[in-house]
């Protein structure tokens, strides 16, 4: 039975009744030996690269590669069993002292500058620069949530602009939104980009990929009202588009259009 509290206190496995694709890192133990990588060219690097430049590879892999400490830092809830990101992989600069991240993973790498270099991306690496490998987030069941759970849902569609979009999470989960929905045409969610520019948001809201048709029974179900945000609009009645391509996609959807003082990039219902 699901519990009665809001949907962000919920154990993840209610969210997702599916079997679950993130482990507890919470309990790993720290006496795993760490390894050490040398050369750029080291198997474990091509496959980072691949990670952080290919969206086919990470769905394949079900792998993200996240960059820096402050966003892995975010990701995890440094209680005890109480964390839902699952560090299959955790790397750093020679100089970094990888003790205190042995509680949530076993698979640590010492990786030397041009190594960390080549798996980043950067040129200029800082002596305190850390890289993860994430399981990715499985989609979330939105029709298995309580309707009360479900107010405010995102809803982009042909955002193609990965800062964009990465910003537009961001914003939503600052503004305390429950889900986003991401339907055909849109960029990766997990592109590099895209990953830094929600500051890790796009772990955090759960997220569903799907269809109109697989949108409007969510809607129908949750009894949400759809809205358009058009700059364009002449009445005063939020979902954003990349283009008026969008906004019509959304009006023939019957979302009612909202006017905004300026055009961004998103669906918002």
């Amino acid at each position: 039975m699901l519990s009665s509290a809001p949907w962000w206190y919920l154990p993840f496995e209610h969210l997702n009744p599916e079997p679950a694709a993130m482990a507890d890192i919470g309990s790993a133990s720290s006496s795993f030996p760490i390894k050490e990588i040398q050369s750029p060219a080291s198997p474990v690097v091509k496959h980072c690269v691949r990670l952080r430049t290919q969206a086919k590879y990470r769905q394949e892999n079900s792998r993200v590669l996240v960059l820096g400490k402050e966003i892995i830092n975010e990701l995890l809830d440094k209680r005890p069993g109480r964390s839902s990101h699952c560090i299959t992989k955790l790397f750093a600069v020679e100089t970094e002292d990888l003790g205190s991240w042995g509680s949530f993973c076993n698979n640590m790498y010492k990786v030397s500058l041009p190594a960390m270099q080549k798996l980043t991306g950067l040129q200029s690496v800082p002596g305190s620069q850390i890289a993860a490998e994430l399981t990715m987030p499985p989609d979330s069941q939105l029709e298995l949530w309580p309707r009360a759970h479900l107010t405010h849902l995102l809803v982009l569609d042909g955002v193609q602009d990965p800062g964009n979009l990465g910003s537009l999470l961001r914003t939503a989960l600052a503004l305390g939104w429950q889900a986003f929905f991401i339907l055909p045409g849109c960029c990766d969610i997990y592109n590099e980009k895209a990953v830094s520019a929600s500051k890790g948001a796009c772990f955090k809201l759960p997220s569903v990929h799907g269809t109109w048709k697989d949108l409007e029974a969510i809607c129908n179900q949750h009894k949400l009202v759809k809205l358009a945000a058009d700059s364009n609009a002449d009445s005063q009645v939020l979902t954003d588009g990349a283009s008026r391509l969008g906004i019509a996609r959304a009006a023939q959807h019957a979302a009612a259009l909202l006017e905004v003082l300026h055009s961004t990039a998103i669906f918002g219902f």
